[in-house]
């Protein structure tokens, strides 16, 4: 919650960060960044020159009682944010690095204007949405052999929201063209003809799994809600029906009484078999013949 002395815009370079809805904006052109990478973001930058401590990060960010590798999650994240930034780590002009400390932000910030409450906008959600896109998630390991348990995530999404009647949920492969995209979401929408999109991000290690989801309406582009989980792997199938509802609840569908019923009957899985499965999914989606023995 933002107090009533903080700006909710902090403006830097050519860049204006809402901190309200955790948009990022260069030169009124909205940039492609993760719920985390944002929130990342907004802390260094609501404290500038400051030192912010790896622990101070790790509490706000990913909680207290995270059991994931932070370090490199952490180091994922501010290489992205110096990435989106156009920033060097070696000669930095946003993002400045205190080895084995934290980090500072020593860009020069401007004059903040609070933007009117999130009271008084008007949601298309408060209608109802009919068609919404769940694009690929982030895999937020560092490890590109993990993309299959983001990919996984992705089409479960998919799935447990095609149960759904009211809506219309773009197809898993209609949606993976948008992986690391430099498109923004009124083009997605436009494409694919959409109201909506959900973007997150996965980072798992060990038993744990976290996840980061956030709603966004796509015309105008407006953020509708975000959260962050965190749950035992074995619990993965009910974290994907739980997203699932509350999606729907945040975009006014209406669920019938059998689909409520499958949204919420799940169980407990396997963590090892779960993760094969996943990557023999993605091996079978490869289709050479190398990648589906591996599958197999």
């Amino acid at each position: 919650m933002l107090s009533p002395s903080q700006p909710s815009m902090i403006r830097f370079g050519a860049f204006e960060l809402d901190a309200a809805s955790g948009e990022l904006r260069k030169a009124g052109v909205r940039l492609k960044m993760g719920p985390q990478q944002c929130q990342l973001l907004r802390l260094l930058a609501e404290r500038p020159g400051q030192i912010v401590t790896r622990q101070e990060i790790q509490r706000c960010i990913w909680g207290e009682n995270t059991f994931v590798d932070f370090d490199r999650g952490i180091n994922f994240c501010v290489n992205r944010i110096r990435a989106t930034l156009g920033d060097d780590a070696e000669r930095p002009r946003y993002i400045e690095t205190l080895p084995r400390r934290g980090y500072r932000f020593i860009a020069r910030i401007k004059a903040g204007v609070r933007p009117a409450s999130r009271q008084t906008l008007k949601h298309k959600a408060d209608s109802g949405f009919r068609s919404l896109a769940v694009l690929p998630f982030q895999n937020l390991t560092a490890d590109p052999e993990r993309n299959y348990f983001a990919d996984g995530m992705t089409e479960a999404l998919i799935t447990e929201l095609g149960k759904i009647g009211t809506l219309r949920v773009i197809s898993r492969q209609s949606v993976m063209q948008y992986r690391n995209t430099n498109k923004s979401v009124p083009q997605i929408a436009a494409d694919l003809k959409l109201d909506a999109v959900v973007e997150g991000s996965v980072l798992s290690c060990g038993d744990r799994v976290c996840i980061s989801v956030q709603l966004i309406e796509a015309r105008p582009e407006r953020h509708l809600w975000a959260e962050s989980y965190e749950r035992q792997a074995r619990d993965i199938l009910g974290l994907h029906s739980e997203i699932a509802r509350t999606v729907a609840r945040q975009i006014k569908a209406t669920l019938t009484p059998e689909e409520e019923k499958r949204l919420v009957n799940v169980h407990a899985v396997n963590p090892a078999a779960n993760d094969a499965y996943l990557q023999g999914r993605f091996f079978l989606d490869r289709r050479t013949k190398q990648d589906l023995d591996k599958a197999l």
